[in-house]
């Protein structure tokens, strides 16, 4: 018994809650498709949906080993610029309120660019970080293909992802359409972070018209992750 509490206390556990995140998904779907050749690596409710707004529950518990490196963006948990081992293993569930579907989760993580996954399908993902300039703004480079389809990496469902991020939340910023804002907060030990980003839309005349709002709010971003 004692030894499997060593080995437990020897593991990170992750929790990461997205109420609101910008999501890239494949034409006519929702959700991510699992061969039929996988039963029981998703179950499905139907009869739930959270409108697309890409929400989800993932639980994780990771080994990690071998030797350091510095990631390019502090690890939740980790102090300002300590190294993280280059290897990780996690294992864990995952529940999309989208559509109800809860997945398993199997990968393994080389530093920050390389993960080869087990479930909920294998599948192999590369990805790179540019940052630009001094700003803390980056292009995010991601490439994935299912392992089944690496005979054919260059079409679907293989999928090349580029997107603009910012690993330095930018506060507020008044624009012409009313206030952007883009915040970070780090709760006490740095065991969770609260991450939002979106916009807060004013009124571009006045008077206002019947039934038009002083305030309108669009959430690109909502959420939580913490260790554990």
């Amino acid at each position: 018994m004692q030894g499997l509490l060593g080995l437990w206390q020897r593991t990170l556990g992750t929790l990461t809650l997205d109420l609101k995140r910008q999501m890239a998904r494949r034409r006519g779907s929702s959700q991510f498709i699992i061969p039929q050749q996988q039963p029981g690596a998703e179950i499905t409710f139907p009869e739930v949906a959270f409108d697309d707004s890409g929400a989800r529950l993932k639980v994780m518990r990771h080994v990690q080993f071998g030797p350091a490196f510095y990631p390019l963006t502090r690890k939740v948990g980790a102090p300002d610029g300590a190294p993280s081992p280059c290897f990780d293993l996690g294992v864990g569930a995952q529940l999309e309120f989208d559509t109800a579907a809860v997945q398993a989760k199997a990968r393994i993580k080389f530093q920050d660019w390389l993960s080869l996954k087990a479930l909920p399908e294998p599948a192999i993902k590369l990805q790179k970080r540019f940052a630009l300039g001094e700003s803390g703004a980056g292009v995010r480079v991601s490439y994935e293909c299912p392992l089944r389809a690496l005979g054919t990496a260059w079409q679907p469902p293989a999928r090349l992802l580029v997107s603009i991020d910012s690993a330095v939340p930018s506060g507020l910023r008044l624009t012409q359409g009313g206030v952007e804002f883009d915040q970070a907060l780090a709760l006490p030990g740095n065991r969770a972070l609260i991450r939002g980003a979106g916009r807060l839309g004013l009124p571009s005349r006045l008077p206002l018209e019947e039934g038009e709002p002083w305030v309108e709010a669009d959430v690109r971003r909502l959420g939580l992750k913490a260790v554990w």
